[in-house]
């Protein structure tokens, strides 16, 4: 049976099947979906996010929507649409009714979509293989895991040796501070924010974006790290989690100071903090192989590979 979006406990079976899920569904969490779509407000989005039952019990979900305006592909925001399983293995008739009903879902589309498989137990699912039936396009996407069980000695000495000195100068030059649930002012959160304006010299996103922001952090799925410099804030990070996994989420820095290493001992620090809050992994997203990069995505693919980890793969897919 299918649950679509609007009906009955759709949102019930979504976290149970992102709970099982949460070493690779952190994006994809009701807070962090609805600061995603907030950020996009000036879109209008048709969702067609549905969950699958199976004896009465949730067994996978689906998670996409498609922009309302000409050629625009099946994603979700400005994620790529993804699905996933529990713990229940499908029967061969559920797996008819999943495919049948996404079927659907790309042709109202228009047949453009894309999609991401996190390769659940090194296994590819069952939207990829109909996909590739298509013939859709393959690529890679890798990711930095750091296993935050290993004791904080060996997280030090596994970065790479050239930050060493650089964290060094950040604990000695940089005044870090640490908000999370338990501390956060909206004075604290209101500086971040001006920090961002004065960077892009911009208004970039809607007030309610940043609203969202702080309630994240409120909610204990989020902190903030700022670190000030000669007595003013120069650069920040929000990081975000789920209980089980901590991502780096967003930073911004002053311009004018990048050729000082002020954010290098911010992100060692945020690693140390998802440690003590006792978060199974540090994720850091690196990037599509292969794809041709601007120079500062290459700069910042280069940062936050120094701070080592295991690289994870996962598959993009597109139908265009």
């Amino acid at each position: 049976m299918i649950v679509q979006l609007n009906e009955k406990n759709f949102n019930f079976y979504c976290s149970e099947i992102l709970e099982i899920n949460k070493r690779d569904s952190i994006e994809y969490n009701k807070n962090f979906l609805n600061y995603l779509r907030e950020i996009e407000i000036e879109s209008k989005f048709i969702d067609n996010s549905f969950a699958v039952i199976q004896e009465n019990k949730p067994v996978a979900i689906f998670l996409g929507n498609i922009e309302k305006k000409k050629n625009s592909k099946l994603k979700m925001y400005s994620l790529s649409s993804v699905y996933f399983e529990g713990n229940i293995n499908l029967k061969k008739n559920t797996k008819k009714i999943v495919i049948n009903h996404f079927e659907k879902i790309l042709r109202d589309c228009g047949g453009m979509i894309e999609f991401e498989d996190f390769l659940k137990n090194g296994k590819i699912n069952i939207i990829t293989e109909y996909l590739i039936s298509k013939n859709a396009k393959i690529s890679h996407k890798i990711y930095k895991k750091i296993d935050l069980s290993k004791d904080e000695k060996i997280l030090r000495e596994s970065i790479r040796k050239s930050y060493k000195s650089l964290i060094n100068w950040g604990e000695r030059e940089i005044e870090v501070n640490i908000y999370d649930k338990d501390n956060i002012l909206k004075n604290n959160f209101k500086s971040y924010k001006k920090l961002h304006f004065e960077v892009a010299k911009k208004r970039t996103r809607s007030d309610k974006s940043w609203e969202i922001q702080y309630g994240l952090i409120k909610s204990g799925n989020c902190f903030l790290i700022t670190g000030k410099y000669q007595n003013r804030i120069v650069t920040g990070g929000l990081f975000f989690n789920n209980g089980y996994v901590c991502t780096y989420g967003a930073s911004v820095s002053k311009r004018e100071l990048f050729e000082k290493p002020i954010f290098h001992n911010i992100l060692w620090k945020a690693i140390q903090l998802a440690k003590k809050k006792k978060y199974q992994f540090f994720l850091m997203n690196w990037g599509p192989i292969n794809k041709k990069m601007t120079k500062k995505e290459i700069s910042i693919d280069n940062f936050k590979n120094g701070f080592s980890g295991e690289s994870q793969i996962s598959l993009n897919i597109s139908l265009k």
